[in-house]
């Protein structure tokens, strides 16, 4: 738990002093002028992002957790969001929300299911918005270099889509390749049993959440792609309300590539890598220092108010001992699911 706060305070720290240091005296005064009426839209806009999720959410737990209403399915979002921010690589999200559904009967793999079609959601917007762009690019001949930075992105997307594929296609070969691998690791046999039928629970889960009707799949992938329009918005304001508007569609990319940037850095919030990637984009074309003010107010709104709006709700949800559990990212021993013929 000491460490993930500790990476969490450097990601804070990170986050703050690159732009001050890069932004220079005139950062200041940029800040002091930005006008308050936009910034109280941008929290609205992010307060609309978390109805959006909370929706997408209940289209895909499709009743199972119950009658969740959408103030209490925005709780769970914003503590769960709070969980991703907190935490190096976004890893106590999925713990969180496992957890706040098990409080209300829904099994581990199911909730796990839900989280993986969430994210493919949020893989295939992307895919298509990258791919799009990338062909926008490459039409309009804007700029070769971001033609690159946008195609190896494509690619790794593209790769992950395919190995999805190709798991559900040949799901029953794989499972059969992970036991002959477990078994050749020596694997104690009690150990290897309970681990595939973790992975046969969750296999099942999966496909009970995909078999959902169409339009209710349609229904989520839209809540999605809306949340990211919305969620993505945040940086043209911000430069709309500095006098230095661009446009939309390059702000989009901006914030694709810089938060893409981030995830590899591993540390809460992708701290250090966004900022620098997107100071880098955005210099050129608003200056450093109205850049640096720039991304000083996009990741307040999109980073630290997750963190303050969204702690208090983790608290109150989640509790001390899911606290420990997730900064510690699961290390406890968790509940074993009940054997496959007591669950049907």
């Amino acid at each position: 738990m000491h460490r993930t706060l500790w990476l969490l305070l450097a990601g804070l720290v990170l986050v703050i002093s690159i732009p001050l240091i890069l932004g220079g005296g005139q950062l200041w005064h940029e800040l002091v002028n930005f006008p308050l009426d936009m910034l109280a839209l941008m929290v609205a806009m992010i307060f609309v992002c978390w109805f959006l999720n909370a929706a997408k959410l209940k289209v895909l737990l499709a009743g199972r957790s119950g009658h969740l209403t959408h103030r209490e399915a925005m709780g769970v979002v914003m503590a769960t969001e709070f969980a991703i921010c907190a935490t190096p690589g976004g890893a106590g999200g999925p713990l969180t929300l496992i957890a706040l559904m098990k409080q209300r009967g829904m099994r581990p793999a199911q909730t796990t299911a839900v989280f993986a079609v969430d994210q493919m959601i949020d893989l295939l917007f992307f895919f298509t918005s990258m791919t799009a762009m990338l062909i926008y690019i490459t039409i309009r001949a804007i700029n070769v270099e971001f033609g690159w930075m946008l195609g190896m992105p494509v690619i790794l997307m593209a790769t992950g889509l395919t190995l999805l594929v190709l798991l559900a296609r040949y799901q029953t070969r794989v499972i059969r390749g992970i036991a002959w691998l477990l078994q050749r690791l020596r694997m104690r046999e009690d150990r290897r049993r309970r681990l595939l039928r973790r992975l046969l629970v969750f296999r099942d889960a999966l496909r009970e959440t995909l078999r959902m009707p169409r339009h209710l799949l349609l229904s989520a992938f839209i809540f999605g792609v809306l949340h990211w329009i919305v969620r993505y918005s945040v940086l043209y304001f911000t430069l709309v309300g500095l006098g230095k508007p661009l446009d939309w569609g390059w702000t989009f990319l901006v914030q694709m590539l810089s938060m893409a940037a981030g995830q590899l850095t591993l540390l809460p919030g992708g701290a250090g890598g966004a900022e620098l990637s997107s100071l880098a984009m955005l210099s050129p074309l608003v200056g450093q220092h109205v850049a640096a003010a720039a991304i000083l107010i996009w990741r307040a709104v999109t980073y630290y108010f997750y963190l303050i709006a969204g702690a208090p709700v983790f608290l109150m949800l989640a509790g001390k001992p899911l606290i420990h559990r997730v900064f510690k990212f699961g290390k406890d021993k968790q509940p074993e699911d009940p054997p496959l013929e007591k669950q049907r």
